[in-house]
C-alpha cells in the first residue's frame, strides 16, 4: 500500500512538472537488464498490473550506471549480477503531459549470486520473451546481437 502511494505520488509530480514545463520536462535516466536462462528472460511483473518488464529502474543523482544498475536488480529481484554487454539506448518521448520522459540503458547480466525473490516492486519469474510487451525492441535488440 505504502509503495503504491510513492509511485501515486511520485506520478503526481513529474506530471506537475511536465505541464509547468510545457511537456519540456528533461528526460530520467533508467536502466534495464536482460538475464536469459533457458530461453527465458527473468522479468517483473509489477504490483500496478501493466505486466512483465524486465528488472530495473531509475538512475540516482551521483550513480554511475553500473552501480545504478546492480543496485536496481538488488532491489527488484535479490540477485547480484555481473554486467555483460551493452544492449541499446532507448528513449520514451513525453508524448502527453502524463507521460515522464525516460533514456534507457539496457544491458546483459549474468546471475553471480543469490536466487530470484519478490519484493515490494513485484513478482518475480522466468518467462518467455514476448511476454514482456512494453520492452520489445530491447528485446530484439538483443537478440539480433
Amino acid at each position: 500500500m505504502l509503495y503504491r502511494l510513492g509511485q501515486l505520488l511520485a506520478f503526481l509530480l513529474f506530471t506537475l512538472a511536465n505541464l509547468v514545463t510545457f511537456g519540456n520536462l528533461s528526460p530520467l535516466v533508467t536502466v534495464s537488464v536482460i538475464i536469459m536462462k533457458s530461453r527465458r528472460i527473468l522479468a517483473v511483473n509489477h504490483h500496478d498490473g501493466h505486466g512483465f518488464f524486465l528488472p530495473g529502474g531509475l538512475m540516482k543523482a551521483g550513480e554511475s550506471l553500473e552501480k545504478a544498475t546492480k543496485r536496481e536488480i538488488r532491489e527488484e529481484t535479490g540477485l547480484t549480477i555481473r554486467l555483460g554487454r551493452f544492449v541499446g539506448l532507448y528513449e520514451r518521448p513525453t508524448g502527453k503531459w502524463f507521460h515522464i520522459p525516460t533514456l534507457t540503458f539496457a544491458y546483459v547480466g549474468q546471475i553471480i549470486r543469490g536466487k530470484p525473490k519478490d519484493s515490494l516492486e513485484g513478482t518475480v519469474s522466468w518467462v518467455n520473451p514476448n511476454e514482456i510487451k512494453e520492452e520489445q525492441n530491447i528485446i530484439a535488440d538483443f537478440s539480433r546481437k
